[in-house]
Parts: C-alpha cells; sequence; structure tokens
C-alpha cells in the first residue's frame, strides 16, 4: 500500500510541478475564431496573479496557469454563476475543472512563470475575463484560489493586468 502512494504522489508531483515554459496552450480548436475572428489582434496582455492568505502568506499562479476568455453572453453567465459578479471576485481551486467546462472552448491558457507572471499576445479588441489558478501545497494535498477580473482591450499595446486578491477573513 506505501509502494502504491509514493508512486501516485511521485505522478501527481511530476505532472503538477514540471518546468513551466509561460507558452499559451489552446482551449479552442481554432483560437483565431473565437479570440480574433480569423485575423490576429495587436494587443498584448500580461499581468501577474497574486493571492494572499488571511495569515499573510502570498501565492502566485506559478503552479497554475491564466486563462484568457472572451466576454460573451455565455461566459458572462458562467462567470456570473461562479463568481457571483462579472467585474472581479476570486473562488476556491475546487472549482476549476468545472468552471473551464463550462466556460467552453472560446479561451487561451498560458502558464505562469515562476513569479506569477503571464502573457498572451496578438489579442484582438474586445471584453475579456481573466483567470489566475493560484496553488499551494499543504503536505501531501493542495489548496488554491482561482481570481476572475474582467478587462478592456484596445486594438493594439499592452494591457497589464494585476490579479490580486486577500483572502476573506
Amino acid at each position: 500500500m506505501h509502494r502504491w502512494r509514493s508512486a501516485l504522489l511521485l505522478m501527481w508531483t511530476i505532472a503538477v510541478l514540471t518546468p513551466l515554459t509561460g507558452t499559451p496552450r489552446l482551449l479552442a480548436a481554432d483560437p483565431l475564431s473565437t479570440i480574433a475572428d480569423g485575423e490576429p489582434g495587436g494587443a498584448e496582455v500580461k499581468g501577474r496573479a497574486v493571492f494572499t492568505r488571511a495569515d499573510g502568506t502570498t501565492h502566485t499562479c506559478r503552479y497554475g496557469e491564466a486563462v484568457l476568455v472572451p466576454a460573451n453572453s455565455r461566459s458572462r453567465n458562467v462567470v456570473q454563476s461562479f463568481f457571483g459578479g462579472t467585474t472581479e471576485g476570486h473562488i476556491r481551486e475546487t472549482n476549476y475543472r468545472n468552471l473551464l467546462e463550462q466556460i467552453g472552448p472560446d479561451a487561451v491558457r498560458a502558464d505562469c512563470d515562476k513569479d506569477g507572471r503571464f502573457a498572451f499576445g496578438n489579442v484582438k479588441a474586445g471584453s475579456y475575463f481573466i483567470l489566475g489558478r493560484t496553488l499551494w501545497f499543504n503536505r501531501w494535498a493542495h489548496d488554491g484560489q482561482i481570481l476572475m477580473r474582467s478587462v478592456e482591450i484596445a486594438d493594439a499595446g499592452e494591457v497589464d493586468v494585476f490579479l490580486q486578491f486577500p483572502e476573506n477573513p
């Protein structure tokens, strides 16, 4: 029994702690059709996701990821149902897979670097939700938060997004 647990823990550790590249990964089959309507945009969205626990410790999306979601009627309804609003908020990380399944394929993922920074390039102008998945580890288990903020993207240039939320007391 002990060997089985050790093997499972090793596989999980490798999957979660594999070095992060910061390269966007696509959820959508054709991201240009969902993010940029067939034409690449001229904006770059950069940011950082940080969650501060009640004891003062901070956690970034270093072991998680960031997700760029076009704001449309479907994604607004999903975000509203999970976060209780569409401007900003945070929820427990245990809802992450369900949230992404309900958002559907209209999103692009990016790994975060060791400092919790992420970037999305060639983003077309419009309204978006940025999600940041922060994780931390407690002995044999992990915990975390999903951070969300809505943003407006202009035609070109660089947009900085800082997802920072404290734990509710």
